[in-house]
């Protein structure tokens, strides 16, 4: 289908009122306000892997992911790009920096072919003025994401970064495998919009030690204490790992991060 279909397509009040019901932060709003501001809603379709926006770009409002899935990425110092988190449809996309009236921080880049739509900053900040469930449902939204795993990304940084130098594993170095691992999982289902719970990662041990920057002696004992606890299951060093629940691999290294001490950094 060609961007002019596409576009064409997302166009029609049916396509934006779809939208606009499904999405979490205009959930309470009336048919009638709603088709209001669907007439401010602009489609705007991205091919995989192009930039919706990059970090410290100004702000020019927010975006309703109608079709597909993002993936936001946070550009460390040393020019390492740290995956925080996915959207898909139903959710809001640059909602933190529109409220806060900072420039963008994070990088958006569509994860597959993807449709969202675009709300400007005035217009919405008029809508959160006006309907005070807007506020109600940003709030939980935010909430929800502050505890999300992606959010506690730095602070796995903070308390990992000298027990990296350790030659045995640790709690925190398990929990820094699995969260590459999951990072992993997740995006392989996103990109096949699967709603399974397990996954196949064809992944060798070495390319796990350079993402999580550990040695590999470290991320072979991480690899058999996740398989262990049945989080995982890896038939022999050079097979692909089975994730035999991504939900449950999640709720562990939030389990791990929680009870972990704050390691002091250089």
């Amino acid at each position: 289908m060609s961007i002019t279909s596409v576009i064409k397509e997302h166009w029609t009040p049916e396509k934006k009122m779809t939208c606009l019901r499904a999405n979490k932060i205009f959930k309470g709003i009336e048919d009638d306000t709603l088709q209001e501001i669907s007439v401010n809603l602009t489609p705007r379709p991205y091919k995989t892997g192009e930039q919706i926006y990059k970090q410290d770009d100004e702000v020019t409002g927010i975006y309703l992911v109608s079709e597909g899935a993002v993936r936001m990425q946070k550009e460390a110092k040393n020019s390492d790009s740290i995956e925080m988190e996915y959207r898909t449809s139903g959710d809001c996309i640059g909602i933190t920096s529109v409220m806060t009236g900072g420039k963008r921080i994070v990088c958006v880049e569509a994860m597959n072919d993807c449709v969202v739509y675009h709300l400007s900053t005035e217009v919405f900040k008029g809508l959160v003025n006006n309907h005070s469930c807007i506020m109600r449902n940003i709030t939980g939204e935010l909430y929800v994401r502050i505890s999300n795993l992606h959010f506690l990304v730095e602070l796995f940084w903070q308390k990992s970064r000298k027990e990296r130098k350790m030659e045995k594993s640790s709690p925190i170095q398990d929990a820094r495998v699995a969260f590459f691992l999951h990072r992993r999982a997740e995006s392989i289902l996103l990109k096949e919009r699967s709603k399974s719970d397990s996954v196949t990662i064809k992944i060798s041990g070495r390319q796990l030690a350079a993402l999580s920057k550990l040695d590999t002696s470290i991320v072979s004992h991480a690899l058999t204490h996740l398989s262990e606890q049945h989080l995982i299951n890896k038939a022999s060093k050079f097979a692909p790992i089975e994730i035999i629940s991504v939900s449950r691999l999640r709720a562990k290294v939030i389990e791990i991060l929680e009870s972990a001490p704050m390691v002091a950094t250089d």
